[in-house]
């Protein structure tokens, strides 16, 4: 097949710029409120219509106000971006594709586009436009450059297209120039099916619980000041004494009359901070449990067997999210390499993600304590490299 040469300045150009909807971006941004329960009512609803530019504002603001979600969030990216990468059996291709994939694949951006291209787990989908270039007479990536969600928009019919917002129509995505990677949580449309969608609930509570912390701390953790003042006094001498006792508690200094005083006097009202602290710490691992499937290597104390049972569970959320992202990358950007520089092809070389193997060196040790007496011929090197273990020569 002869190599794909179209449109060669639009490959070498962005083409997907903010300036088209930048007014409606502006708009968007000036507009931040407290999220409230009405609030969040109505920007999910929104989003069940197709309307997606208020929950992706507000997967944005929590990845950047709320510790604890930014942090699970980068916890699960990471375990996907920190894999070995390799393209799958590239001895049965040509030795020339092969090199140009490997070269791909091992370059710097190629890591971070990776990360780029994972925001789609928070926010239900991603895209990420190529900007091609030519180099020793292949075409290949120069750079990826992330795009805002806002630009695009899912199709409600397909559910699995995604439109780029043009000057007067939605367009198609121009063939070979975006990864457009999906993330569905459940089955249903693209733009419903990100984790912030799922958390947001516990963020607008624990941001609820943290207001209220504070309040309590705030009303229950100064002594009472009280001001006295004589009788007769006069109202301009009552009213200096009223704001030396409104100021005092934060600026440690007052200025009153003679004849009067102020007295700290300890509350007797109690209350328990203790029910704040458990309910943030209980949103805590409800966000930990839709984000890493498990609490116990994240949030609450547990013994190593405990965490053990329980990490197994976060690897077979890693497990799928990897082949979920292989099957973009192979679908928007392995194919497109190969179609543009070789032509289409029958069969494609794969990208994949080389998960751990899990060993039980336990296991492993006890069957070559017993075969070996048997006579078996065990090749110690093959069980230190199993067993990741280093040797002596």
């Amino acid at each position: 097949m002869q190599p794909i040469f179209k449109n060669k300045p639009v490959m070498e150009q962005e083409i997907f710029t903010n300036c088209i909807v930048k007014n409606k971006l502006e708009e968007l941004t000036c507009t931040k409120q407290k999220l409230t329960p009405a609030r969040l009512k109505r920007i999910l609803e929104e989003s069940d219509r197709g309307n997606n530019e208020q929950m992706l504002d507000l997967a944005k603001e929590m990845e950047e106000q709320e510790p604890h979600y930014a942090g699970v969030l980068a916890v699960r990216k990471r375990a996907i971006t920190s894999l070995p990468m390799r393209i799958d059996k590239i001895n049965e291709f040509p030795q020339e594709m092969g090199d140009l994939l490997k070269q791909v694949i091992n370059d710097p951006c190629f890591g971070h586009m990776l990360e780029d291209a994972l925001d789609a787990l928070g926010k239900g989908y991603s895209v990420i436009e190529i900007i091609w270039q030519r180099k020793k007479g292949f075409w290949i990536p120069k750079e990826y450059v992330w795009k805002d969600q806002k630009l695009f928009q899912i199709d409600m019919n397909s559910r699995n297209k995604v439109y780029f917002i043009g000057k007067e129509k939605k367009q198609l995505i121009p063939q070979y120039k975006a990864i457009v990677h999906l993330h569905k949580l459940k089955s249903e449309v693209t733009a419903n099916g990100g984790l912030a969608r799922l958390v947001s609930f516990n963020y607008m509570c624990k941001n609820f619980t943290l207001q209220s912390w504070m309040r309590f701390l705030e009303l229950f953790g100064q002594p009472l000041r009280l001001g006295k003042y004589a009788k007769g006094a006069k109202e301009q001498d009552i009213a200096v004494l009223k704001k030396a006792v409104s100021y005092i508690g934060s600026d440690a200094a007052a200025v009153i009359p003679e004849n009067m005083q102020i007295e700290f006097v300890q509350s007797l009202r109690s209350g328990n901070a203790e029910i704040f602290e458990d309910l943030a710490r209980w949103l805590d691992e409800q966000i930990s449990k839709a984000v890493l499937g498990q609490t116990m290597t994240s949030d609450s104390g547990s013994s190593f067997s405990q965490a053990k049972v329980h990490n197994e569970v976060r690897q077979d959320i890693c497990r799928a999210d990897t082949m979920h992202l292989a099957r973009t990358l192979n679908k928007d950007l392995i194919k497109a390499i190969v179609d543009i520089n070789f032509g289409e092809q029958t069969i494609y070389p794969q990208f994949c993600f080389a998960l751990p193997t899990k060993i039980d060196a336990q296991s492993v040790l006890e069957s070559v304590k017993t075969l070996i007496p048997l006579g078996l011929n065990v090749d110690l090197d093959a069980v230190a490299k199993m067993l990741n273990i280093p040797v002596s020569k």
